[in-house]
């Protein structure tokens, strides 16, 4: 009865619907599941509210390592940016976590495939423009005819994209009505930026999730000072130079 507990408590903590502002609380939780990658995450974003940020950078550290060893790459550069939104890190700290996803076996997906093609220098910028949101369950990220300014991924989460044909935008494709989107999948189309993209779907989360945005003027900023970023972003997110 008490494992029952436990994993009720735990899905609870990790799905919003339980909240656990008291440290003390958490670390035995933690004390229980010392491998559990997205408690970890959530108890370090508790210690770095509580300002305690010596333990925050800790605990994003070992949270990163343990998503990368998971396979969860997008997971583990998200909590290494928030490490070193806590302490700038040195150049060799940098190369070392990055030679560490290069000989990492994390899943293979497009998101994947894009961060491999960048040079170092090109995915610390890019990491660097990145921010994190979390949303509750049946939150509205994007609605039809609205001017489109973010490019999406999914860090955690279940999403519903559901597509409609705007009378100005027909083209010969067939359109899949509904696609679900999940973990380091991504959503949004703000390129070419030279000009407006009206959003062409419907994107609500079916469950409580964590995403992250790349606005589109810091991913204009990028590619100006990173040609390869652009090429890299247009098979990432199979998107047509026009």
């Amino acid at each position: 009865m008490h494992i029952m507990r436990q994993d009720a408590l735990t899905s609870g903590i990790l799905d919003g619907s339980i909240t656990i502002n008291d440290f003390d609380t958490l670390k035995d939780i933690l004390n229980d599941e010392p491998e559990n990658a997205d408690l970890i995450s959530t108890f370090a974003d508790l210690l770095l509210q509580k300002r305690m940020t010596d333990l925050a950078w800790q605990n994003y550290r070992r949270a990163s390592r343990l998503y990368l060893k998971n396979g969860h790459l997008l997971k583990s550069m998200m909590m290494s940016l928030a490490q070193w939104q806590i302490k700038k890190p040195s150049q060799g700290e940098i190369q070392d976590y990055f030679s560490e996803i290069a000989g990492s076996e994390a899943k293979q997906s497009k998101f994947h495939r894009f961060i491999g093609e960048l040079s170092l220098a090109e995915k610390f910028s890019f990491l660097c423009k990145l921010r994190r949101e979390r949303l509750p369950a049946k939150a509205v990220v994007k609605r039809v005819g609205e001017i489109e300014e973010n490019l999406w991924f999914v860090l955690s989460g279940e999403l519903r994209e559901s597509f409609y044909e705007l009378i100005n935008t027909r083209n010969s494709k067939p359109w899949l009505p509904v696609r679900k989107i999940a973990e380091e999948d991504s959503f949004g189309r703000i390129y070419p930026f030279n000009e407006q993209h009206k959003s062409n779907s419907y994107v609500e989360a079916l469950t409580q999730v964590q995403l992250v945005a790349l606005s589109k003027n810091c991913l204009r900023s990028l590619c100006m000072r990173h040609a390869n970023i652009e090429k890299a972003l247009i098979g990432l997110c199979g998107m047509a130079t026009r």
